[in-house]
């Protein structure tokens, strides 16, 4: 069991994020930063609130919390966004 878990930080997941808008395209920035605070905190309820220690089932909580952030209605990449 981990003691001890490193959790991603809000500065760190939007230099990811700038990364990847700089290197894939699309707009920079985020639409809802409350959302983005919401899907950095469902591993931490996981761990400290259901007892989860699984290392994937925490990771995917984060992916599945990010992939909810609606993407910017202005989007110059064609893609279908909400």
């Amino acid at each position: 069991m981990i003691e001890e878990w490193r959790w991603i930080a809000k500065d760190e997941m939007l230099e990811i994020h700038s990364k990847q808008i700089a290197r894939y395209g699309g707009m920079p920035g985020i639409r809802d930063e409350g959302l983005l605070e919401s899907a950095l905190a469902r591993p931490r309820n996981l761990a400290g609130y259901e007892d989860v220690t699984d290392p994937v089932r925490l990771a995917a909580s984060y992916a599945y919390g990010s992939a909810r952030i609606p993407c910017p209605r202005n989007n110059p990449t064609g893609r279908i966004t909400t």
